[in-house]
């Protein structure tokens, strides 16, 4: 109201942030073992809940097919995802800023179209997205505020069904985010810059208290937005076994603070009376298996980047096989200026215009058809209601810049669609 400069009495009409069909919950990811393998299970479980798992239903058209986000704060992050899941058989890709302009056009048509089912994604993603069938939002450590979780979060669900969100929340995560805003904060040149640092510390541990207190993840978003408290009963993790988070949130808070905790030093802890050679040897010992550790580690860490290579040759191979077919829809389309599909029109797929098309033109046909019963009218050829379907379709596209305003544009002309 103020930045508006509206005077009173003005009507407020306000939504309710509650909805119903999310499920928020929060895992603490240090305390869990394999993280890799507990997210792959948490999405086979989303995927599978929605159409009681893909392989009973072969025949589902890809557009309908459940699918799911993952957020990550780096794009090394998404690569490094998107590898791991994809041994274990998920079907996923990355999107981020580091993709080529046609890789990230190819990887968004290929997810929007069901031919991917996963993104993992720099918190760029999503902007003008509207895909009803996503099952799922995972963040792959802390957001950066309360509002921008709820806005990425709530890109899951919107067909009204059951769908999940889900933070991953680690201490290593949080820790370095907690340095990278305080370095902010001290390294800030002028005053506007420090209150912004200082803001954005704020939001960041506001997020903390969301994740690390035993409150209702709904009732915490209604907090802050100020609205009524919701009924959630078991939409959360916190409402619907509240003991359970209890108890995980006192293992990773011990685990956070364990520095604080002195349960015996080394010298209690070790005797020479359990070793052959006395402390020497314990020590040599030690030494030996640190060695072996790092030797292992070594090797893990070159596997997994020779294996990380070995998928992005594969990736990239996709990537390109999906370009090639985009680049020979293109050719053979009957729309105007269907190279620029998904670049004016957010999300928008190439096929869903060549759809609408169709639909204009046999509905302009039926219409002639019709009216021909009563009246004597100059005969239209059907390349004249070609080319009257292709200017409405076009018009609605060249005024539109999500996928949502361009099906309002396709009803306005009359046409009855329903997408």
């Amino acid at each position: 109201m103020d930045v508006l400069c509206l005077k009173n009495p003005v009507a407020k009409f306000t939504t309710p942030c509650f909805r119903s069909n999310l499920f928020y919950d929060v895992i603490f990811d240090d305390s869990i073992g394999n993280s890799y393998q507990h997210l792959k299970d948490f999405i086979d479980q989303c995927l599978c809940d929605d159409l009681n798992c893909l392989e009973n239903t072969p025949n589902i058209n890809p557009l309908n097919q459940p699918c799911g986000i993952i957020y990550c704060r780096t794009r090394e992050l998404t690569e490094e995802i998107a590898t791991v899941l994809s041994r274990k058989g998920v079907s996923i890709a990355p999107y981020h800023a580091g993709l080529k302009d046609k890789e990230r056009l190819a990887v968004q048509e290929a997810f929007m179209s069901g031919h991917i089912q996963v993104i993992t994604a720099t918190i760029s993603f999503g902007m003008g997205i509207d895909k009803a069938t996503v099952r799922f939002v995972v963040h792959w450590g802390i957001p950066s505020s309360i509002p921008a979780y709820y806005q990425e979060s709530g890109r899951a669900g919107r067909d009204g069904k059951l769908a999940r969100c889900r933070i991953y929340h680690s201490k290593q995560a949080k820790n370095s985010l907690d340095f990278i805003l305080k370095s902010a904060i001290t390294q800030a040149k002028t005053q506007d810059k420090q209150k912004k640092a200082k803001g954005s510390y704020n939001m960041f541990l506001k997020m903390i208290q969301f994740c690390e207190s035993v409150q209702c993840r709904h009732e915490f978003f209604a907090d802050y937005f100020g609205d009524d408290k919701p009924q959630c009963i078991d939409k959360c993790d916190v409402c619907s076994n509240k003991e359970a988070v209890k108890i995980d949130l006192d293992v990773f808070m011990y685990g956070v603070n364990n520095r604080n905790y002195t349960i015996a030093s080394n010298e209690q802890l070790v005797s020479s009376d359990f070793y052959g050679g006395g402390r020497r040897a314990v020590n040599e010992e030690n030494e030996e298996y640190a060695r072996e550790g790092e030797r292992a580690e070594h090797n893990k860490n070159l596997e997994l980047e020779l294996e990380i290579k070995r998928q992005f040759e594969i990736r990239r191979a996709n990537i390109q096989n999906i370009i090639k077919e985009n680049e020979e829809l293109v050719k053979n389309s009957k729309v105007r200026a269907a190279a620029s599909t998904i670049k004016k029109v957010n999300g928008l797929q190439l096929s869903v215009r060549e759809e609408l098309l169709r639909f204009i033109e046999e509905y302009l046909e039926k219409n002639i058809e019709a009216c021909s019963l009563f009246d004597s009218i100059t005969e239209i050829t059907k390349d004249d209601v070609h080319n009257i379907a292709v200017d409405l379709e076009y018009e609605a596209f060249t005024s539109s810049k999500v996928v949502a305003v361009y099906r309002k544009k396709i009803a306005k002309t009359g046409i009855p669609y329903q997408s």
